[in-house]
């Protein structure tokens, strides 16, 4: 089936709204759009905006319903299972330019709430029978090697508060409910061949404000245990084959 409007030779060219019902009474209609079933595959379904020629290209706005008296609607982005092969992948990218610019930039964002603002969640997939997924957040490539240049910094941190105390960064290795639990690895990368100093490590606290204001402690120490041998601390410097240690 083909559905087109027609063509604007001095204005912008001819719109398509489809929709659904509306009810005084009970729910509004759905809207269903679904790409028929196959034997080799299943239909795709493409939504697309137009190209600009001359100008921007046009946008795709994904939005669910305002409520008045009730919870907003949600947006489920779910792609399907796989019996014999792979589950199916979601990838959110924003453009590129070819332009003396930035790419586009990926927000993503809990929703603001007066009891609390809405949770952020980034999960790997469960391992039913090997290892769970891994989560990767990973800066942007650098590919030229021009002065100020460099790879993508990731920043976590944890939310400020107005009024109030600012959000806590905890970084915890997973629970082993049966044997050993997970080890945190913070370091930074070797440095590059050409000579390179590999990066440092800082670990500080906060510097403390005003005339009584503390700054933050460091501790630095191993966990207990009730049976075993408590955990060791070391601290030692890298080895060298020709530079003072």
């Amino acid at each position: 089936m083909l559905l087109s409007v027609g063509t604007g030779d001095s204005g912008n060219g001819g719109a398509v709204s489809i929709v659904s019902g509306e009810s005084t009474a009970a729910g509004g209609g759905q809207l269903l759009l679904i790409a028929g079933n196959g034997v080799t595959s299943g239909g795709s379904t493409l939504i697309s905006t137009g190209v600009g020629s001359a100008g921007d290209s046009g946008s795709l706005t994904l939005s669910s319903g305002t409520a008045t008296s009730g919870a907003g609607g949600s947006i489920f982005l779910t792609v399907g299972s796989g019996d014999t092969g792979a589950g199916g992948s979601v990838q959110i990218a924003a453009g590129k330019t070819s332009a003396a610019s930035a790419g586009g930039s990926v927000s993503l964002a809990g929703g603001e709430g007066k009891a609390g603002g809405g949770f952020l969640y980034l999960a790997g997939g469960e391992g039913t029978d090997s290892i769970g997924g891994a989560v990767s957040i990973i800066g942007g490539l650098s590919s030229k090697a021009s002065p100020g240049a460099a790879g993508g910094q990731l920043l976590l941190s944890a939310g400020p508060s107005s009024e109030a105390r600012g959000g806590a960064a905890i970084l915890t290795s997973g629970k082993g409910s049966v044997t050993s639990s997970g080890s945190v690895l913070i370091r930074s990368a070797d440095g590059g061949s050409g000579s390179g100093v590999s990066g440092e490590v800082s670990i500080s606290s906060g510097a403390g404000a005003g005339t009584s204001g503390n700054s933050g402690s460091v501790t630095v120490q191993t966990g207990g245990t009730t049976d075993g041998a408590a955990g060791s601390l070391s601290l030692q410097v890298g080895a060298t084959t020709s530079g003072t240690s």
